[in-house]
Order: C-alpha cells, then structure tokens, then sequence
C-alpha cells in the first residue's frame, strides 16, 4: 500500500492535468492502414465487426464490484482489496482498502472534478478535469472513458477512421486494426476464430509503439451482461496491474454525491 499511495501522492499535482503531447499522430504507417485498398467486402466486414462490438454491453449504464488488483514496476509490486463504482460514461469511484476493509485511498471523478484523498497520509487533492488520463494513478497511458469501458466489459472504440481485418499469423483468430479519429491511436483487436468475441486489444502510437496491453479473461454472465472477471493491463516496460474480480452488481442505484470526495474535516 505504501508503494501505491507514495507514487500517487508524487505525482497527481505535477502531471495529472498536464496536457497529453500529440506530435506522434503523424509519422510513419506501420500498421499499414493507408496502404493499398482492400476488397469492399473486406472494409464491410471490418465496419460490420466493429459495430457488432460497440454494442456489446452497450447498456450497461451503472455498475460496482469488488476485487483484488495486484500493481508493479520494475522495482516493486503491491496487492490491495480494490472496491468501485461507475456511470457510463464518465463518473468513477475507486476505494483501495486495507486489511480490515477500511479505506486507505480514494478516487473519484464526477464529470467536472477529479478528487484524491489518501487516508493513510490525511492529504486531500480537488481538480478540474482537464486532463481525463490516470496515468499519474495506474502509472499507464488510460484514460478515464478507457477504464470505464474496461471495467463494463466493452472495447475502448468509439469514433473511428479507419479499420482493417488480417488473419492472426501468429495465433488463431483474427486481428481487428482500428485508427481512432482525434487520438491518432491505432487499436489492434484480438478476436476469436469465429469474430465474436475480442480476448485481447492493443493500443499503440502512430509511431507503432505500445501504449498498453489489456487481456481479458474468466468472462462470465451476469444477468445480461458479458463481463471479464479477471483483467490485466500493462506496457512493455515492466509496469502493469491485474484486477481479479470477486463480485460485481450491474444496473445499481447510484447518487450522483457518491462520486464527490468532500474535503475532509
């Protein structure tokens, strides 16, 4: 625990509101999306794909679970009981908590303002959501709509320019590549041999280097909702986390007041 809240306290008021750099969006193709043009059926099937999977869990609006995430650098890993709450689509509330279940840090963004408060350290942070990534929190490139998604069992795609499918060369399946509009991102999603479902996506930089990897495993059904119980994500430079899902509840009552952190006292 002393590992997650000393980084964060580090961190949130030097670069959680700084402006994310974009300069990467123009370079080189290495996904090879301008290249020549495919087949009409083959761009159809691509369109048809990614819109079959922006409807998947589509309405699920409110959610909150209960689980294990397991965080690392290169130097250290930490464990810690980890409660949440989200509406789509961008509030978010995440308590870690220590041994007996009391909170030890919180998180919260309401749509207008992200809160920090460390229980342990008593320190209190309140800022305009400018800036929605987390990864002065989750030290990855994740953007609070990315987390949600993740978290409600969806792909993180929503508006896109272009899209591609290939056969898996190195695996089974197929490989869906997506270029995202105003990001410049490229999103590879890994599908199954029959394209209904997607067990891995990565997201890279124009330039072709990875953002970060999310795999997703243990799906199971809850009510009419798809969604991983076990969710792992990281970069290719030994940082990471895992969260192993215990419980989850879909379609709950939420207040909007549960995902403001007053100041304390």
């Amino acid at each position: 625990m002393k590992l997650a809240v000393s980084l964060i306290l580090l961190m949130v008021p030097v670069s959680f509101f700084a402006c994310s750099s974009i300069d990467e969006r123009i370079g080189k193709d290495p996904f090879d999306l301008h290249g020549p043009s495919e087949s009409p059926q083959a761009r159809e099937e691509a369109q048809r794909l990614i819109e079959t999977l922006k409807r998947h869990n589509a309405g699920l609006q409110t959610f909150k679970g209960l689980g294990k995430i397991q965080l690392w650098n290169k130097n250290e890993t930490f464990t810690s009981r980890l409660a949440w709450i989200g509406d789509m689509p961008e509030k978010l509330r995440m308590e870690l908590l220590g041994l007996y279940g009391q909170p030890a840090t919180s998180f919260a963004a309401d749509g207008n303002y992200f809160y920090f408060y460390s229980h342990l350290e008593d320190r209190y942070y309140k800022r305009r959501l400018t800036d929605t990534s987390l990864k002065p929190i989750l030290a990855l490139p994740l953007q609070l709509s990315d987390v949600l998604d993740l978290l409600a069992g969806r792909v993180p795609i929503r508006d896109y320019r272009l899209a591609k499918i290939i056969k898996n060369t190195s695996g089974e399946g197929y490989i869906l590549i997506v270029l995202l509009k105003k990001s410049g991102i490229v999103v590879k999603l890994y599908l199954s041999h029959d394209k209904m479902s997607v067990w891995m996506t990565e997201h890279y930089r124009s330039n072709g280097s990875l953002l970060y990897r999310a795999i997703f495993k243990n799906t199971k059904r809850v009510q009419s909702y798809l969604i991983p119980f076990s969710l792992s994500v990281s970069d290719d430079n030994g940082t990471g986390f895992q969260l192993d899902i215990e419980r989850f509840w879909v379609d709950v009552s939420v207040e909007p007041s549960v995902f403001v952190l007053p100041r304390p006292g």
